[in-house]
């Protein structure tokens, strides 16, 4: 029996509603058993490292609306970095919709008289590719540096790290991007980059990865007194929470499955509780950041 594309979408839909319902119903039983021991937390809450987390978390918005101009303006966009940043910013906030194509469409929506389709498809495209390249890189400088707790996922650098380097490569991106846009029926885009601006664009998100390590540590440095030898280990944890949160394409923003992750990471070098306060927390830092990023952008 053929469906149509509307019963299909709504069948779609209704299933991310219905996995995002049942990951809440686990962690609230999950913060409610902790609940005690959560709670007992606010007495030592410290407002300071809130507001320098909310900060940061600011600057890593900032960070990236930056990385996007620069990577569209490359591919021939006429775009200011305002506009950019609040076409950016507003599809941060379309991601909390169910599918992956409504920050796509807000993007094509607010710089549409800036930028053709295929420059803004093709940026978003290497955009994601930075992102998730980058977040392995940042891994790869933890793991040399300090492995630690992470020794045991030495496998993965090895065998994603050379991978990393080869899928930077402006040819081999060209490829990919060529061949989504023949899938979706769009025509071909000319990659105008050198190997030298991926590497820039890597190098803005790596420092992303950094900033938004720091607002997490901080996140956490508000409810529970971690040393700070301890950051490197919450920023990859973080990296490897939002690329897994990414990836799970039913649930909108990765939300639950983020969560999920960041708890595991984080309780493996602190108590239960704690992780999963910080990972609510950040949560809801990062929607707020976000909220409060658009409305500073939607003023100008």
């Amino acid at each position: 029996m053929n469906l149509s594309k509307k019963t299909k979408k709504i069948a779609y839909i209704s299933f991310a509603v219905l996995v995002l319902i049942a990951i809440l119903i686990f962690f609230g039983k999950a913060v409610y058993s902790s609940w005690n021991d959560i709670s007992s937390l606010s007495h030592n809450f410290n407002y300071v490292y809130l507001i320098l987390s909310f900060l940061f978390w600011l600057i890593t918005l900032l960070l990236l609306a930056i990385a996007y101009h620069f990577l569209i303006v490359k591919l021939g966009a006429k775009s200011t970095l305002i506009k950019t940043a609040k076409a950016r910013a507003f599809s941060d906030i379309g991601s909390y919709v169910p599918g992956k194509v409504v920050p796509l469409i807000t993007r094509i929506y607010y710089l549409k008289d800036y930028a053709s389709k295929v420059q803004i498809i093709t940026s978003s495209f290497i955009e994601t590719i930075a992102v998730l390249l980058s977040s392995i890189f940042a891994f790869a400088i933890i793991y040399m540096v300090q492995p630690g707790i992470f020794a045991k996922y030495a496998f993965v650098f090895y065998a994603l790290f050379p991978l990393c380097l080869l899928c930077m490569h402006p040819k081999v991106i060209s490829f990919l991007i060529n061949l989504g846009l023949k899938v979706i029926k769009k025509e071909q885009a000319e990659i105008k980059l050198r190997y030298a601006d991926i590497i820039k664009v890597n190098l803005i998100y790596s420092l992303y990865w950094i900033i938004s390590g720091i607002s997490i540590f901080f996140m956490i440095l508000a409810i529970y007194p971690l040393s700070i030898s301890y950051f490197p280990y919450v920023m990859v944890s973080y990296a490897v929470a939002w690329v897994i949160g990414f990836i799970s394409f039913i649930v909108p923003a990765g939300m639950g499955v983020r969560e999920g992750v960041l708890v595991y990471m984080l309780a493996l070098y602190m108590p239960l509780p704690v992780a999963l306060a910080a990972a609510v927390g950040a949560r809801l830092l990062v929607a707020i950041a976000h909220l409060t990023f658009v409305l500073l952008l939607a003023r100008e």
